[in-house]
Parts: C-alpha cells; sequence; structure tokens
C-alpha cells in the first residue's frame, strides 16, 4: 500500500501471491518485515538483503533472533547501496537487553555503542556508551556513563553520572523518598545542588527541576483530573511568571500549548490528533479555525510510535514547505531524519530515560536544532503521551492478562511509567475485564 509517497510492506509468501505476514516456529505472527520509503529510497527491514538464511535461527529473518526480540534493526539507503542506520542488539538469558551495537556510527569511528546490566530481579543498574569490544562484553572507550541503586520498591536510592566516560563521576546523587514513593530528599557528593521536588496531597509534583537546569525549579498546577495545566518559573522580581499553560479535550489529549517568554504570551499551538492519540497536525495562532497548519505528521502500520514523515512550514507563510523521514530503533526512538533525497538531515542519541543527545549526520554534537524534530525517545512527542502517566494498571493485573513471560517485554515500552489500577469501579465479570484489558492494551504495547 502507499501512503503519501510511503510503500508498507510485509514478507510475500512464497506460495502466495498476495503479501502477508511474518509467520512461522516462534516468530510473532503479525510483524511487518520491510518498510519501502518511495521517496527517500530508505528501506526499513528485518530480513536479508540477499535472501540468505540466518546461520542462527535458519531462516531469512536475520533481524530476529530465535525468541521474535529483534536483533537488527535496519534503514537501508537503496540509492547508494549503504546502510542509513543500522543497529544491532543482544540479550541475556531472561531476556534483558545487555548491549546495543550502532554498525553506522562505529563505521565513522564514533562511540554509539552501549553496555547495560541489571540487579538480580532485571531492573537496570548500568548503562555505558562507548566502543564495544569484538565479544560486545565491555567498552574499549567509553564516552558516557550513568549507574543507578534501587529499593525494593523501585525508587533511585542513588544516581551517578559520567558525562565523559573518564572513569569518575560528575554527579553522585543520595535519594530518599517516603511510603508513598515520593522524593523526599536529594543530596550529592559530587555535581550540582538539584531542586528537590514537592508535592500536592494528591500525589502531583508541584515543585519540578528544571530539565535544562536542575538546580532551578518550575511549579506547576494541575486541574481536578490531574492533568498539569500551568508552569511558572521565578521571575527578576521574586515572584512567579508563566512557562506554559495547558488545556485538554475529553480523552484527555493534551489539544493547546501556550508558551510565555519572560511572562509574555509568545505561541499558542493546537494540535490534533487521531483515535489512536497520533498527533497528525499542530496549528499556530488563538483562533485555530483560521490558522494555517504549522505542521503534519504521516504515521505508519507497524506500530502506534511508527512516524514515517513530518511537514512543516519553515518560515510562517502558510506553506508546509519542509518534509522529513524518521529512522526509529527497535524500541520506537527516532534515530535520525532524512530528507526527500535519503540525506541525512540529524541523527538523535538517548540516555537510558530520555535525555536526548543531537548530531549531525557524522554523529558530531550540533548546537543548534535547524529542523525543530519534536518526536524522540519512544515516539514521544508534544501532547501525545499522557497515557503513559494516566493509563495506570497493577502489574499483577497485566500478568494475569497475558503472562508473565509477556508482560516483562511489553512492560519496557513505558519503563517509567506508574503502574496501579484503582479496581473500585470495576463492575465488569473477571472474564469480560480481562477480554477487555487484552483489547485496550494491544493497541498499545506491540505483540
Amino acid at each position: 500500500m502507499v501512503c503519501d509517497g510511503v510503500h508498507l510492506t510485509v514478507d510475500s509468501d512464497p506460495e502466495c501471491s498476495a503479501p502477508s505476514r511474518l509467520r512461522g516456529e516462534g516468530r510473532s505472527e503479525g510483524t511487518f518485515v520491510p518498510t519501502d520509503c518511495i521517496k527517500p529510497d530508505l528501506k526499513w527491514t528485518l530480513a536479508d538483503l540477499s535472501g540468505s538464511n540466518d546461520p542462527d535461527t535458519g531462516d531469512i529473518y536475520s533481524g530476529l533472533d530465535r525468541f521474535g526480540r529483534v536483533k537488527d534493526n535496519r534503514w537501508y539507503d537503496s540509492g547508494n547501496s549503504v546502510d542509513a542506520d543500522r543497529i544491532k542488539y543482544g540479550y541475556d538469558r531472561a531476556g534483558n537487553r545487555i548491549w546495543r551495537n550502532n554498525t553506522v556510527a562505529a563505521s565513522l569511528s564514533k562511540a554509539f555503542d552501549e553496555l547495560y546490566s541489571y540487579d538480580g530481579i532485571h531492573r537496570l543498574k548500568t548503562m555505558a556508551r562507548g566502543i564495544l569490544n569484538t565479544a560486545r562484553s565491555q567498552l574499549t572507550t567509553a564516552t558516557f556513563g550513568e549507574c543507578w541503586t534501587l529499593d525494593s520498591t523501585g525508587n533511585w536510592n542513588n544516581y551517578r553520572q559520567d558525562d565523559d566516560g573518564n572513569g569518575c563521576w560528575d554527579l553522585d546523587q543520595t535519594r530518599t523518598a517516603n511510603a508513598v514513593n515520593e522524593i523526599t530528599n536529594l543530596s550529592e557528593t559530587v555535581g550540582p545542588a538539584w531542586v528537590t521536588p514537592a508535592y500536592s496531597r494528591a500525589g502531583n509534583m508541584t515543585t519540578i527541576p528544571k530539565p535544562a537546569d536542575p538546580t532551578e525549579s518550575f511549579t506547576a498546577t494541575y486541574d481536578a483530573w490531574n492533568r498539569l495545566v500551568k508552569l511558572e518559573e521565578d521571575n527578576v522580581s521574586g515572584g512567579l511568571w508563566p512557562v506554559a499553560e495547558y488545556a485538554y479535550d475529553g480523552s484527555k489529549r493534551r489539544v493547546m500549548v501556550k508558551s510565555y517568554t519572560s511572562g509574555t504570551l509568545s505561541e499558542t499551538r493546537h494540535a490534533y490528533f487521531t483515535a489512536n492519540w497520533q498527533n497528525i497536525e499542530e496549528r499556530l495562532g488563538s483562533s485555530p479555525s483560521s490558522a494555517d497548519p504549522d505542521r503534519q505528521f504521516v504515521w505508519g502500520l507497524r506500530y502506534i510510535d511508527d512516524l514515517l514523515l513530518r511537514d512543516r512550514d519553515t518560515d510562517s507563510d502558510g506553506t508546509l514547505d519542509e518534509r522529513l523521514y524518521a529512522l526509529q530503533d527497535a524500541n520506537w526512538n527516532v534515530t535520525a531524519i532524512a530528507d526527500a533525497s535519503a540525506t541525512i538531515e540529524e541523527r538523535y542519541a538517548y540516555a537510558a530515560y530520555g535525555t536526548p543527545l543531537f548530531l549531525d549526520s557524522s554523529f558530531d554534537p550540533v548546537g543548534s536544532f535547524a529542523f525543530n524534530w519534536e518526536t524522540l525517545f519512544c515516539g514521544y512527542s508534544s501532547g501525545k503521551k499522557h497515557f503513559c502517566t494516566q493509563f495506570e494498571i497493577v502489574i499483577f493485573i497485566l500478568s494475569w492478562v497475558f503472562g508473565f513471560r509477556e508482560i516483562s517485554n511489553r512492560m519496557l515500552h513505558c519503563t517509567n511509567m506508574s503502574i496501579r489500577l484503582l479496581l473500585a469501579c470495576v463492575t465488569l465479570s473477571a472474564l469480560d475485564l480481562r477480554t477487555r484489558l487484552q483489547h485496550v492494551l494491544l493497541q498499545q504495547w506491540p505483540r
């Protein structure tokens, strides 16, 4: 099928003329195998380009291991016969991902491989970035690292960060939490002193360390449905002025954002969504009905976060004059964007919990963001992913619905999501509840 210049295909059964989805022993039925972009001439594939069988699995699906996990996520530039983006993965016997190899970066002698370790109950303990050795068991060169010590409920007792991989921590932070898992104190032996968060009686964080400078804070206001409606910061007079204001529709999607500069309104942005919470258009102006689109998005069929392309008005003249295509890794993090000629315009790398690093096509850091690309970690974009913080479900319910072995992989989609379920209002029978939960959740997590 063709959608605005993008051709989506699934693997064809050799005995059938019609395309079919992936099937076979040990494979996830319904998995898309290749996606062909007609313009640009880019191909995402989980199958061997030459059709040769994988020596480990014995079939052509070289991008999947024998348990159906992605081990080779490949974007191929067919016009230039080179990999535009290619990331390989390795797993331990429990299914935890233990290494990530960026082959395109390695070909340019850039250190963007990653190595992970876990504690005894499979929670992430360390993440390090650099260049993997041949055995992929350690880094020969390190450029970045993070380390966590977790308590029994998953709160961070200690967090350490090495900004340059020299083996010395640039931040060594101790945290304490109360009985309802709210951070009550932050202290450090190395690095800047972060603002300690504060919370409302409903559990919403009302004092938030600024991501760009955690030594300063935002003041947050929420509505009766616990949705963030205003962010404020200290002004030059010792009071507060607004940074942003938010409005939502009846489905809790963030449909309007007002942005302020030094307390003065600078932009009003309206967003429009599909039934699957996919942002398809944003308009600028106080009256969206008469405003021209500022950007539009086209989404694919592989997954809810399968962003194909974005059109943008770069000069506010009412014309969408820029089109860029998204390349994603196996976790739906956007790792690169390309123009219509398949030229990579920008690349992205992430810390373990999503802090982005903006890079040029050669993996060198860039100081300015020429393309204002907003869809990054796990496909998160403006107003799109509120279900990860508001859709709260108990682990044991998920285990009951899907089984423990499956849910451990599905939960990787929203590692930090709060997981609870208020069962007091449940009036469905156990069978009906299970069926409905399966239907809803399978729209949010990949099979």
